[in-house]
């Protein structure tokens, strides 16, 4: 099998470990079990490079998991932040008195035209 070959099942591992991160939650004890199963078929099996292939198509595939769970959790932290702080805007901005200005009335007006 050529190099470009592998890059390519590499790539498309990769991809779609990202797809079926964004899909559906997958929590990290099983993700922790594919990267063992991806070790173990890579250093048990070294002679034959089929199945060293797969394993590192299996590492590729939960490293592309891993990844789309990593920028979903930091998306959610920073949109928590943003919430946190729009909630601290509007208590400060509700502690913030504005004086209360009243509009002159007619007979305000015409004493100070005099």
């Amino acid at each position: 099998m050529t190099s470009s070959k592998i890059l390519f099942y590499f790539c498309l591992c990769f991809i779609a470990g990202i797809f079926a991160g964004s899909l559906i939650y997958i929590a990290q004890l099983f993700l922790l079990g594919v990267f063992i199963l991806g070790l173990f078929l890579i250093s048990l099996f070294w002679k034959n490079k089929k199945i060293v292939l797969t394993g590192f198509c299996i590492l590729f595939l939960a490293l592309g998991i891993w990844r789309i769970e990593k920028a979903q959790f930091n998306t959610l932290k920073t949109k928590d932040e943003m919430a946190r702080g729009l909630v601290k805007l509007a208590d400060q901005l509700e502690e913030i008195k504005l004086p209360d200005l009243e509009r002159p009335k007619s007979d305000q007006k015409k004493n100070l035209s005099a």
